[in-house]
């Protein structure tokens, strides 16, 4: 009864919106930073109006993913109004609410939208959009090759997490006792979903600084960890010293800094010279990770 109801409210907001159609390149074309609108082949969606916590959830999102883009300097975060152009086969043009692109696929953002599937996709549930959120969109972001979506539904407190298997398909990703999802596409972040029913949320800078949460240092945690599992991987047992060092690297910016220099090492001698360099150039940095 509830998939019909919001079918029908779907349906409802469509009949409002007058028609239009244009090929992709007129409506890639016509659309601006002020127009909320989707490419579905050939027709033209006109999105609703988000609701105020809908607003809020993204704004609060899109500051959390962007904080930690930065200063892991892992890519970049954007949110609506901004459209992806799926491949050409999909003949769609979506405005998910966020996206995260790696640093390796900057090149493919362009002046006003994105050229095949981000690497997280984040589209906040609403009454008139969920059907649409969990079985078109769900369908077109696997097969674009989409590497995580979210799903965020603030009215149900329900947020959903699929990552793209090797088979091409999205499988869903538990969250731990503790409510807290792990990004395996944005190494290292992770996100706590209690924060995002709270009314208010919670201030972004809050959660960055208060290490009595221990969010800063899981955060450096999973940070060592990618690090220390690319050793393993690219080194094997041999590359135990480094793995060491890098685990008792405490302070977020050294981190960084380190990781930064580690993940172009081709060889294991590479490998330590950059990290002893990397130490070298960054003496005396206190802040606990």
């Amino acid at each position: 009864m509830d998939e019909l109801r919001e079918t029908a409210a779907e349906y409802a907001a469509a009949q409002d919106q007058p028609s239009l159609r244009m090929t992709v390149e007129e409506f890639l074309e016509w659309g601006d930073e002020d127009t909320w609108a989707e490419w579905v082949d050939g027709e033209v969606i006109v999105l609703s109006p988000a609701t105020t916590f809908h607003q809020k959830v993204k704004i609060f999102l899109v500051e959390l993913m962007g904080v930690f883009a930065r200063r892991y300097q892992s890519g970049d975060v954007l949110d609506a109004p901004f459209a992806v152009r799926l491949p050409e086969r999909l003949r769609r043009v979506r405005e998910p609410d966020i996206i995260f692109v790696r640093r390796e696929q900057v090149s493919r953002l362009k002046k006003a939208f994105f050229e095949g599937g981000p690497d997280v996709v984040v589209e906040i549930v609403s009454p008139d959009s969920r059907t649409r959120d969990r079985r078109d969109k769900y369908g077109e972001y696997e097969a674009a090759e989409v590497g995580e979506y979210w799903l965020i539904d603030p009215e149900r407190r329900k947020a959903e997490f699929f990552r793209l298997g090797a088979d091409g398909r999205f499988y869903p990703e538990t969250l731990d006792a503790q409510g807290i999802f792990r990004s395996k596409t944005l190494p290292g972040f992770w996100l706590n979903t209690g924060w995002l029913w709270q009314d208010p949320l919670p201030a972004v800078e809050d959660i960055y600084v208060q290490d009595s949460a221990g969010y800063g240092r899981l955060y450096g945690q999973g940070k060592r960890d990618a690090a220390r599992q690319f050793l393993a991987i690219r080194f094997g047992r041999q590359s135990a010293d480094i793995q060491e060092i890098v685990n008792d690297l405490t302070d977020l910016d050294t981190l960084n800094y380190v990781v930064q220099e580690l993940f172009s090492a081709a060889t294991l001698q590479d490998a330590r010279n950059m990290v002893q360099e990397a130490l070298r150039r960054r003496p005396g940095l206190k802040n606990d990770g």
